[in-house]
Protein backbone atom coordinates (compact mmCIF):
# COMPACT_ATOMS: atom_id res chain seq x y z
CA UNK A 1 0.00 0.00 0.00
CA UNK A 2 0.90 3.48 -0.86
CA UNK A 3 0.96 5.73 2.87
CA UNK A 4 0.77 9.43 2.18
CA UNK A 5 2.20 10.92 4.79
CA UNK A 6 2.25 14.52 5.82
CA UNK A 7 4.54 17.15 4.18
CA UNK A 8 6.49 17.40 7.67
CA UNK A 9 6.83 13.81 7.27
CA UNK A 10 9.78 12.49 5.56
CA UNK A 11 8.46 10.55 2.45
CA UNK A 12 9.61 7.52 1.08
CA UNK A 13 10.95 7.04 -2.10
CA UNK A 14 8.78 4.02 -3.85
CA UNK A 15 9.55 2.83 -7.02
CA UNK A 16 8.18 2.82 -10.65
CA UNK A 17 10.00 -0.37 -10.77
CA UNK A 18 7.15 -2.97 -12.73
CA UNK A 19 7.69 -4.15 -16.35
CA UNK A 20 4.58 -5.48 -17.05
CA UNK A 21 4.91 -6.23 -21.29
CA UNK A 22 8.51 -7.92 -21.21
CA UNK A 23 8.82 -7.02 -25.13
CA UNK A 24 9.60 -3.64 -23.63
CA UNK A 25 12.56 -4.15 -21.05
CA UNK A 26 13.38 -1.02 -18.87
CA UNK A 27 16.70 0.63 -18.45
CA UNK A 28 15.76 3.64 -16.09
CA UNK A 29 15.76 4.18 -12.65
CA UNK A 30 12.49 5.76 -11.47
CA UNK A 31 10.90 6.45 -8.32
CA UNK A 32 8.36 8.69 -6.15
CA UNK A 33 7.59 10.39 -3.50
CA UNK A 34 4.43 11.40 -2.49
CA UNK A 35 2.87 13.85 0.44
CA UNK A 36 0.26 16.19 1.67
CA UNK A 37 -0.76 19.01 4.52
CA UNK A 38 -4.20 18.51 4.51
CA UNK A 39 -4.62 21.54 1.27
CA UNK A 40 -2.51 20.46 -1.05
CA UNK A 41 -0.55 16.71 -2.43
CA UNK A 42 3.16 17.13 -3.24
CA UNK A 43 4.28 14.95 -5.60
CA UNK A 44 8.22 14.43 -6.97
CA UNK A 45 9.08 12.01 -9.75
CA UNK A 46 13.37 11.31 -9.81
CA UNK A 47 14.10 9.40 -13.03
CA UNK A 48 17.99 7.77 -14.09
CA UNK A 49 17.14 8.15 -17.63
CA UNK A 50 18.73 6.35 -20.30
CA UNK A 51 16.99 8.84 -23.02
CA UNK A 52 15.03 11.96 -22.61
CA UNK A 53 12.65 14.38 -24.60
CA UNK A 54 9.97 16.84 -24.17
CA UNK A 55 8.64 18.22 -27.22
CA UNK A 56 4.93 18.94 -26.58
CA UNK A 57 4.94 22.26 -24.74
CA UNK A 58 0.37 22.57 -24.92
CA UNK A 59 -1.39 21.34 -21.91
CA UNK A 60 -3.87 18.45 -23.01
CA UNK A 61 -1.41 17.69 -25.80
CA UNK A 62 -0.29 14.30 -26.68
CA UNK A 63 2.59 13.93 -23.80
CA UNK A 64 2.71 10.52 -23.52
CA UNK A 65 4.35 10.69 -26.15
CA UNK A 66 7.34 12.20 -24.70
CA UNK A 67 9.25 10.86 -21.39
CA UNK A 68 6.27 11.07 -19.23
CA UNK A 69 5.17 10.12 -15.56
CA UNK A 70 1.98 9.48 -14.86
CA UNK A 71 -0.30 9.53 -12.00
CA UNK A 72 -3.65 7.80 -12.27
CA UNK A 73 -6.22 8.28 -9.38
CA UNK A 74 -9.96 7.33 -8.44
CA UNK A 75 -10.85 9.30 -5.62
CA UNK A 76 -14.87 7.58 -5.80
CA UNK A 77 -14.34 3.83 -7.06
CA UNK A 78 -15.94 4.64 -9.96
CA UNK A 79 -13.81 7.31 -11.92
CA UNK A 80 -10.63 7.95 -12.22
CA UNK A 81 -8.10 11.32 -13.41
CA UNK A 82 -5.43 10.74 -15.51
CA UNK A 83 -3.02 12.91 -14.78
CA UNK A 84 0.33 12.98 -17.14
CA UNK A 85 3.44 15.57 -17.14
CA UNK A 86 6.27 15.28 -19.57
CA UNK A 87 9.55 15.87 -18.41
CA UNK A 88 9.47 19.69 -18.94
CA UNK A 89 6.08 19.85 -17.00
CA UNK A 90 3.78 20.13 -19.78
CA UNK A 91 0.49 18.22 -18.40
CA UNK A 92 -2.48 16.40 -19.68
CA UNK A 93 -5.72 15.27 -17.63
CA UNK A 94 -8.75 13.60 -18.15
CA UNK A 95 -11.41 12.59 -16.32
CA UNK A 96 -13.80 9.25 -16.76
CA UNK A 97 -14.70 5.82 -15.93
CA UNK A 98 -12.19 4.10 -19.34
CA UNK A 99 -9.85 4.39 -22.09
CA UNK A 100 -12.50 5.17 -24.12
CA UNK A 101 -14.87 7.27 -21.61
CA UNK A 102 -13.15 10.77 -20.42
CA UNK A 103 -13.05 13.81 -20.75
CA UNK A 104 -10.36 16.55 -20.96
CA UNK A 105 -9.93 18.96 -17.53
CA UNK A 106 -10.04 22.80 -18.92
CA UNK A 107 -6.86 24.02 -19.32
CA UNK A 108 -7.23 26.92 -17.25
CA UNK A 109 -7.84 24.28 -14.40
CA UNK A 110 -4.67 23.13 -14.97
CA UNK A 111 -2.90 26.00 -14.41
CA UNK A 112 -3.61 25.78 -10.74
CA UNK A 113 -1.17 22.67 -10.31
CA UNK A 114 2.02 24.20 -9.70
CA UNK A 115 5.29 21.78 -11.88
CA UNK A 116 8.72 22.71 -11.75
CA UNK A 117 11.19 20.04 -13.60
CA UNK A 118 14.85 20.12 -13.00
CA UNK A 119 15.19 20.39 -16.81
CA UNK A 120 13.24 23.95 -17.16
CA UNK A 121 9.89 24.31 -18.92
CA UNK A 122 11.42 24.61 -22.65
CA UNK A 123 11.09 22.27 -25.19
CA UNK A 124 14.01 19.06 -25.30
CA UNK A 125 15.17 17.82 -28.46
CA UNK A 126 15.83 14.32 -27.94
CA UNK A 127 18.92 13.21 -25.44
CA UNK A 128 20.45 10.27 -26.04
CA UNK A 129 22.60 8.94 -22.85
CA UNK A 130 22.21 8.78 -19.26
CA UNK A 131 20.20 11.63 -17.93
CA UNK A 132 19.13 12.72 -14.06
CA UNK A 133 16.25 14.78 -13.64
CA UNK A 134 13.27 15.01 -11.65
CA UNK A 135 9.72 16.86 -11.91
CA UNK A 136 8.18 18.55 -8.67
CA UNK A 137 4.31 19.03 -8.96
CA UNK A 138 2.34 20.71 -6.09
CA UNK A 139 -1.40 19.98 -6.64
CA UNK A 140 -4.11 21.90 -4.67
CA UNK A 141 -6.86 19.29 -3.13
CA UNK A 142 -9.40 21.91 -5.01
CA UNK A 143 -8.80 20.81 -8.29
CA UNK A 144 -9.98 17.74 -8.03
CA UNK A 145 -13.35 19.72 -6.99
CA UNK A 146 -15.72 17.87 -5.35
CA UNK A 147 -14.12 14.83 -5.09
CA UNK A 148 -11.59 16.62 -2.91
CA UNK A 149 -13.91 15.50 -0.17
CA UNK A 150 -12.54 11.82 -0.19
CA UNK A 151 -9.17 13.41 0.25
CA UNK A 152 -9.08 13.12 4.23
CA UNK A 153 -6.90 11.46 6.64
CA UNK A 154 -7.88 7.79 6.98
CA UNK A 155 -9.33 7.54 3.50
CA UNK A 156 -8.16 4.55 1.05
CA UNK A 157 -8.24 5.42 -2.61
CA UNK A 158 -6.88 3.59 -5.39
CA UNK A 159 -4.09 4.69 -8.14
CA UNK A 160 -1.14 3.53 -9.62
CA UNK A 161 1.99 5.67 -10.81
CA UNK A 162 4.23 5.26 -14.48
CA UNK A 163 6.58 6.00 -16.96
CA UNK A 164 6.56 6.18 -20.41
CA UNK A 165 7.46 7.88 -23.78
CA UNK A 166 5.79 6.37 -26.88
CA UNK A 167 8.08 8.27 -29.33
CA UNK A 168 10.89 7.60 -27.97
CA UNK A 169 13.46 4.76 -29.97
CA UNK A 170 13.90 2.92 -26.70
CA UNK A 171 9.94 2.07 -25.52
CA UNK A 172 9.69 1.78 -21.24
CA UNK A 173 6.17 0.94 -20.01
CA UNK A 174 7.07 1.00 -16.07
CA UNK A 175 4.74 1.33 -12.99
CA UNK A 176 4.25 0.88 -9.75
CA UNK A 177 1.61 -1.68 -9.14
CA UNK A 178 1.39 -4.51 -11.33
CA UNK A 179 -0.50 -3.84 -14.42
CA UNK A 180 -2.94 -6.86 -16.20
CA UNK A 181 -3.04 -6.03 -19.41
CA UNK A 182 -1.65 -8.32 -22.64
CA UNK A 183 0.28 -5.36 -24.38
CA UNK A 184 0.73 -1.84 -23.09
CA UNK A 185 -2.37 0.34 -21.26
CA UNK A 186 -2.42 1.88 -18.33
CA UNK A 187 -5.65 2.58 -18.47
CA UNK A 188 -6.86 -0.22 -16.07
CA UNK A 189 -8.86 1.16 -13.67
CA UNK A 190 -9.68 -3.01 -12.14
CA UNK A 191 -5.40 -2.91 -11.52
CA UNK A 192 -4.74 0.40 -9.52
CA UNK A 193 -3.39 -0.22 -6.03
CA UNK A 194 -4.47 1.02 -2.66
CA UNK A 195 -2.87 4.78 -1.42
CA UNK A 196 -4.00 5.61 1.74
CA UNK A 197 -3.91 9.22 3.36
CA UNK A 198 -2.84 9.44 6.80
Amino acid sequence: MITVGRISDTAASLSLATINWPAFPAHSDASFRIAWDGERILLRFDVHDTMVQALETTDNGPVWRDRCVEWFLSLDGIRYYNMEWNAAGTMLCQYGTSRHDREFMAPERLTAVERISSLGKAPIALIAGPVDWSLTLRIPAAFFGENARHIVPGATVRGNFYLCGDDLPEKQYLSHYPVASDRPDFHRPETFGPISFR
